[in-house]
């Protein structure tokens, strides 16, 4: 009893002694950091890397159509979703002031280019009457001989000619001017007479009486036609004045012209006779001086009269010029479809003002939008990042937000130059970039969202690992191959490397298919209750394994 009684005893200790034992081992040789080790293996196959961005559908030619003038509207001759044709009238409004601006207009230049033909008439006589002046003084000077004296008498002919032409060119002026004063007159009384007329049928129309119940308000056909005829007669009035008043004044110009040169022909006939007088009976001083005289102040005529017509020149330009624009605001009452499309607005109606409206997502405005709904393009902001990867000509994948079941495909358009506006200092930079669609999926209309992806680089059959295998030292590469066992330390291998694509990165050489690289891994203990590291001073904690990389701020994909 005794010895089976010590063999239990015994038997305890014993057990006492190797748990003892075993913990204190434990907390001598704590457990030894594990390390979870994640790999892969470098395969063949395509790399790739793409930028992403979101935008807008829209119109690629949204037109904002508007009238060059003001005024009612008269007609809109189309509707909201309408398609029309280049050429067609879409809407006008009243072309009753642009009208008479136009006739204005003709008129002015009518009578700029009479100016330039008696221009040129004035011209050609102050160069002949330079010329006698000129011929003066050199038969003064030189002495008269047979051929001078008939020179001289033919001379005076001209030259007494030119007076008498000079006076039937005043005479015609002046009947001219009486003419057209007479023409104005009976004009003035004619306008009167019709402005009196009206007003009676307007008066008689209204119950022989004039407030603004009959002459505004009323809704009665005769006598709104019989306002307006009186009204027109008054713009008439108006018109015919302007008229008459420019005529006269041209009539004016005329005869004023036709005494200078009449003026002048005298004098040039009078220093004619002096001169050859003079010349006959042998120069003086006082004659030489006159003829010297003479041919100065045909000199200055001929640099006057020149001017005059740089004048009338420029005269006949501003009126070409206001006659341009007086057409193109009558042209401008109508708005004509200047290509093929769809109306996508109508600002006004018949009766209205005519307003501005705007449609679509190109921010376009006037009076009509016209949109062609057959062209649509997405415009997207792309990431200043991103941006040097895109250009003109690549190709995209496009799906919309809005219509799940359609995909497109396109190529880049355009990249814009200069970065969108941002909203603050520390917002990211944009770019404006547009997307053409090669065909345009049912349902998708323009302000749609849609999200677009260019592969901007792809190597085919290419060696590669993901890019968590790598760890970059300064301008080198290296990856880990994978340990024996988890307690060793794998091999680093320097590689090259080609294109970095979003998830994995092209390998030129350093490894081959099928070697299993080491990626970046999370450490993690397990715990015994003990502190880790084994008791202070002992040197006797386990060693972890190292994982070059881990811990690092290793290359991330791109895109």
């Amino acid at each position: 009893m005794f010895k089976k009684r010590n063999l239990i005893i015994n038997s305890i200790l014993l057990i006492v002694v190797i748990v003892a034992g075993y913990f204190g081992y434990k907390t001598i040789n704590p457990t030894v950091a594990t390390t979870t080790l994640r790999t892969s293996i470098a395969s063949v196959g395509n790399v790739s890397t793409t930028v992403s961005a979101s935008g807008s559908v829209q119109s690629t030619s949204d037109i904002g159509l508007t009238f060059k003038s003001t005024g009612i509207v008269t007609a809109v001759n189309v509707k909201v979703g309408d398609s029309v044709s280049k050429g067609k009238v879409l809407a006008s409004i009243d072309d009753t002031q642009a009208k008479i601006a136009l006739l204005q207009a003709q008129s002015a230049l009518k009578s700029a280019e009479i100016s330039i033909i008696q221009s040129g008439n004035t011209k050609d006589s102050a160069a002949l009457t330079l010329q006698q002046a000129q011929d003066a003084l050199t038969t003064l000077t030189s002495g008269a001989t047979d051929a001078t004296k008939k020179s001289q008498a033919q001379a005076l002919l001209n030259a007494q000619n030119s007076v008498t032409s000079a006076g039937l060119t005043v005479a015609n002026a002046q009947q001219a001017l009486l003419d057209q004063e007479s023409t104005t007159a009976a004009n003035l009384l004619n306008y009167d007479r019709v402005i009196n007329l009206d007003w009676y049928t307007m008066y008689n129309a209204c119950g022989n009486k004039l407030d603004t119940n009959c002459t505004l308000w009323t809704t009665n056909a005769t006598i709104r036609n019989a306002v307006a005829a009186w009204q027109d007669a008054q713009t008439a009035k108006d018109t015919g004045i302007a008229k008459d008043a420019a005529a006269e004044k041209t009539a004016q110009q005329n005869l004023d012209t036709a005494i200078r040169n009449q003026t002048a022909a005298k004098a040039a006939l009078d220093s004619l006779n002096a001169t050859q007088a003079e010349a006959n009976a042998g120069p003086t001083a006082t004659a030489l001086q006159a003829a010297k005289l003479a041919v100065a102040n045909a000199q200055n005529n001929v640099k006057v009269v020149d001017l005059q017509g740089q004048q009338a020149l420029a005269t006949q330009t501003n009126a070409q010029a206001s006659l341009l624009i007086a057409q193109q605001n009558f042209d401008g009452t109508k708005i004509i479809a200047p290509a093929s499309g769809t109306i996508a607005a109508i600002a006004s109606t018949v009766g209205m003002n005519a307003g501005s409206t705007s449609a679509g997502s190109s921010g376009v405005s006037g009076f009509i939008i016209l949109t062609n709904l057959n062209s649509l393009q997405i415009k997207a902001s792309v990431a200043e990042a991103d941006i040097a990867s895109l250009v003109v000509g690549q190709a995209a994948n496009i799906t919309f937000d809005a219509v799940s079941r359609s995909r497109a495909t396109g190529t880049v358009l355009s990249i814009a130059p200069l970065n969108n506006a941002s909203s603050g200092s520390g917002s990211v930079q944009s770019y404006t970039v547009l997307f053409g669609l090669d065909q345009t999926p049912d349902g998708v209309k323009p302000g749609m969202t849609a999200q677009v992806s260019v592969t901007t680089a792809e190597m085919q059959g290419v060696l590669s690992v993901p890019a968590t295998a790598l760890t970059q030292r300064g301008p080198f590469y290296t990856v880990t191959l994978k340990p024996a066992k988890p307690t060793d330390a794998g091999k680093q291998v320097r590689v090259t490397v080609g294109l970095q694509g979003d998830s994995r990165v092209e390998i030129k050489s350093g490894i081959k298919a099928g070697d299993e690289v080491v990626l970046r891994t999370t450490t993690s203990s397990s715990s015994t209750g003990f502190p880790a590291g084994g008791i202070p001073g002992a040197g006797l904690g386990g060693a972890a394994v190292a994982i070059p990389g881990g811990g690092g701020g290793g290359r991330g994909g791109n895109g």
